[in-house]
């Protein structure tokens, strides 16, 4: 039974340490993609400030 127990336990943080990792994955493009997005921004306003003066 006690072998059973630790095998759910090593399963249990195995998947917490799973999660975290995908957690800092996504927390990680998540970043980039704002930072596009910005990117993006800035090159779509620049000419529209142009165009409309």
């Amino acid at each position: 039974m006690s072998t059973y127990v630790a095998g759910v336990v090593d399963d249990v943080v195995d998947e917490i340490r799973a999660q975290r990792l995908q957690m800092h994955v996504n927390l990680g493009s998540v970043r980039f993609l704002s930072a596009v997005y910005r990117l993006l921004i800035g090159y779509l306003s620049a000419p529209a400030a142009h165009f409309s003066t």
